[in-house]
């Protein structure tokens, strides 16, 4: 049964029989939804950590072989995103691990962990893809690269942009949706 549903009986009894709800199944339903939205933001993060230490040794390594020493600022741009991501993930890991572990500080956990990501995704284009482009751009003026790989490559970034802003749609609005809901049904218990 979904949240909403749940909260819309709740809205409607009055004085009819008031069915309680099993604390201890709520508990390991919350604790799945966590758990999935950990290994959800996870399997994010390490993606574009390895993704950004494997361009930054690409860039580096074809720049020095190819003594196109203007890849080497790009190497060090994926470094410091690949260290960012590294610090932002630990930051919400000591987040996560503070909590006491109940079902309303289960839910603000995967609330705020699934808030993070989907930020995170919708501001891709200014951390990941806009210095991308610049370089793109970069290399077609001052390097041998063709203007037609890097249109190709250009439209890539806009498919994946696209794929991402639609998991936030499909996927993970609808998620976040379904943990407020339940945070307020259960706050109302309280």
């Amino acid at each position: 049964m979904e949240f909403e549903h749940m909260q819309k009986i709740w809205d409607q009894q009055s004085n009819q029989i008031v069915y309680g709800i099993d604390e201890n199944k709520l508990f390991e339903s919350v604790i799945k939804k966590q758990q999935k939205i950990k290994k959800l933001v996870s399997c994010f993060e390490w993606t574009a950590i390895f993704t950004f230490f494997g361009l930054a040794g690409l860039a580096v390594i074809e720049g020095i072989i190819k003594a196109e020493y203007y890849q080497l600022p790009l190497g060090i741009l994926f470094v410091g995103l690949a260290v960012y991501m590294l610090k932002d993930r630990q930051k919400r890991l000591n987040k996560d691990n503070l909590a006491v572990k109940n079902i309303k500080t289960s839910l603000e956990n995967s609330i705020r962990s699934l808030s993070h990501q989907i930020n995170r995704q919708r501001n891709i284009v200014w951390w990941f893809f806009g210095p991308l482009c610049l370089v793109a751009v970069y290399q077609g003026v001052f390097g041998d690269k063709a203007w037609w790989a890097i249109g190709v490559a250009i439209l890539a970034m806009l498919a994946i942009y696209w794929l991402m802003q639609k998991e936030i749609r499909c996927k993970l609005a609808p998620k976040l949706k379904e943990l407020e809901a339940l945070k307020r049904l259960i706050e109302k218990q309280d």
